[in-house]
C-alpha cells in the first residue's frame, strides 16, 4: 500500500489542545486534523493520529522528535497503514455514516463537506471528487432517515477512500465531544454493494 499520505502517529499523553499548541509553536497553521486512538474497550491511549504538512513533520524530525526523550512527552512517526484499508469483497468503495441524533441533511452535509475539504487540502482526495447523499424522511423538514453516503469519483483510488474512512471514523460531529445528550462520534463504514 502506498504510504505517501501526510498522516503521522504521535505518542504523547498531552491533551489535543496541548499538542496543537506545541505543534503550532514549532510551525503555525500546518495541522489538518488530529484524533485520539482508543483501545478495544474504548479507553484513550497515548497515540494520536495527526494530519500534518510534511514541512512540519520534517522540522520535527530534524529537531529529534522521532525518538523518545526524557525531557518531553512527545514522539512522532509516519503512520503505516495495514493492507486491509480497502473494502472487503461484499462492500462497495462508497462510505456510509450513520446518524445517531435527529438532524437535517443541511447540517450533516456541511460538517462532512468541511472535513472532506480539509482532507483535500492535504491531498488525501482531489478537491470536489465526492458527492454526499443523505436519504431524508421528508423534503419538508430535511431530517435524515438513517445516515448519509459518500460517493467518490471513479478516478479516486480505493486506498485513498480507505484513508478517508480511517480519518473520519471516531471524529466528532461538533466540537463539544463531551455532549451527554447523544453520541457525538462519527462512525464511518464501507457501504454495502448493491445487488
Amino acid at each position: 500500500m502506498n504510504n505517501d499520505y501526510p498522516i503521522y502517529i504521535i505518542y504523547s499523553n498531552w491533551s489535543i489542545d496541548t499538542l496543537t499548541t506545541f505543534l503550532n509553536s514549532v510551525m503555525s497553521n500546518q495541522i489538518g486534523m488530529m484524533k485520539i486512538i482508543y483501545d478495544s474497550v474504548k479507553n484513550e491511549t497515548n497515540k494520536t493520529i495527526a494530519l500534518l504538512t510534511p514541512l512540519l513533520y520534517n522540522k520535527l524530525i530534524d529537531t529529534g522528535y522521532d525518538i523518545s526523550r526524557f525531557e518531553i512527552d512527545f514522539k512522532i512517526k509516519k503512520y503505516k497503514f495495514n493492507d486491509n484499508i480497502t473494502p472487503p469483497i461484499d462492500k462497495s468503495s462508497n462510505l456510509f455514516i450513520p446518524i445517531i441524533k435527529k438532524t437535517t441533511e443541511w447540517v450533516v452535509t456541511n460538517i462532512i463537506n468541511h472535513k472532506l475539504e480539509i482532507l483535500a487540502q492535504f491531498n488525501i482526495v482531489p478537491v470536489r471528487s465526492w458527492r454526499i447523499k443523505c436519504p431524508i424522511n421528508s423534503r419538508e423538514n430535511g431530517v435524515i432517515k438513517l445516515g448519509c453516503f459518500i460517493f467518490f469519483h471513479h478516478d479516486v483510488p480505493v486506498t485513498s477512500i480507505g484513508v478517508v474512512k480511517f480519518l473520519l471514523n471516531n471524529t466528532y460531529w461538533d466540537d463539544d465531544n463531551k455532549n451527554d445528550k447523544y453520541d457525538n462520534t462519527i462512525r464511518c463504514y464501507w457501504a454495502r454493494k448493491k445487488l
